[in-house]
């Protein structure tokens, strides 16, 4: 309720007590859970070497206990990626958003599909100077995670996006255009 309210310092001290209660009953799916609504409660208040530490133990445990967690992992990403993007720090937003789609690969087909339209709607909406730039930086992204043999799609909508934006991808004084 604290956090839906944005009363942040309430809502650490909540999710604190329900990490704190899960990790005393031995509870790793409540306890990943709660670690990633600290993580954003962190995040939110500006304790990004606290939110860290949450946001690497929930990753653990996640990944120790398989797929199942891929929707937390998701949400994990996305809280980062969103206040980055409301800071104007594009590249950030969208290596979270690029983490999040991957993410997504490993859980489910439609979920993977939402992923992907969430991270080009955001791409789309940003200073459409900076598109063509960001959408290089997905790409490379999504083929450093080797994902783009097996999930071409956004790798395919990012060069279509490069090829209408031609003359935003040069940049000024470099030549093409009318």
């Amino acid at each position: 309720m604290a956090a839906a309210q944005e009363r942040w310092e309430e809502a650490v001290a909540h999710w604190q007590c329900a990490c704190g209660h899960a990790r005393q009953v031995q509870d790793r799916a409540q306890l990943a859970t709660r670690l990633v609504a600290l993580m954003e409660a962190l995040f939110h208040l500006g304790r990004h070497q606290e939110a860290q530490a949450a946001w690497q133990e929930a990753c653990t445990i996640a990944e120790e206990e398989g797929y199942c967690y891929c929707l937390l992992l998701r949400r994990g990403e996305e809280v980062p990626g969103n206040l980055a993007y409301a800071a104007g720090r594009w590249e950030e937003a969208m290596a979270h958003a690029v983490e999040s789609c991957a993410w997504m690969t490993r859980h489910h087909v439609l979920e993977y599909q939402k992923a992907q339209r969430r991270l080009l709607e955001r791409l789309l909406a940003l200073p459409l100077t900076s598109v063509p730039e960001m959408a290089q930086r997905v790409r490379e992204g999504w083929r450093q995670r080797g994902l783009a043999e097996r999930y071409p799609e956004l790798d395919q909508a990012c060069e279509e996006i490069l090829q209408l934006l031609p003359d935003l991808a040069r940049g000024p004084g470099q030549g093409g255009g009318p």
